[in-house]
């Protein structure tokens, strides 16, 4: 039986070659949180789903991308309290029929968001904004 490695730790061009296609739509995503946010991807390596990255800071999780071959998910959790405005904004029917079908977790709603557009990345943004406003930039308020 072949012993079973670690794998070294990867980079976001290595992250962009496994998902194939949809790079643009992982450098867009990565690069919005960057800018916003202030907040680096974390990679993470598990057996069971491989390679993720995650955006948090301070221990609280933004989100997390879970990178597949061709392709990759992402994660947000919208907590209870955020429900209305949720419903209220102008996120697409895929983001409100898995936000309506989500179960409700001690800390929220959980959705897995499988991206294959530019409108998933669109619809991911306003979660994120929904979730925790952009951190100012410094420039702005000089």
């Amino acid at each position: 039986m072949p012993k079973l490695s670690f794998p070294n730790l990867i980079t976001i061009k290595e992250a962009l070659r496994i998902v194939g296609k949809k790079k643009d739509y992982l450098k867009d995503l990565d690069s919005y949180i960057r800018i916003n946010y202030k907040i680096s991807g974390e990679f993470k390596f598990s057996k069971k789903n491989g390679w993720s990255i995650f955006y948090r800071k301070n221990g609280k999780s933004l989100c997390y991308v879970n990178l597949r071959e061709r392709g990759f998910n992402v994660t947000v959790v919208i907590g209870a309290s955020l429900n209305d405005v949720l419903k209220s904004s102008l996120v697409s029917t895929k983001i409100n029929t898995l936000f309506k079908n989500a179960h409700q977790y001690h800390d929220g709603k959980w959705l897995h968001i499988t991206v294959e557009t530019k409108r998933d990345i669109e619809d991911i943004k306003q979660l994120l904004l929904i979730k925790k406003k952009p951190i100012k930039n410094s420039r702005q308020s000089e």
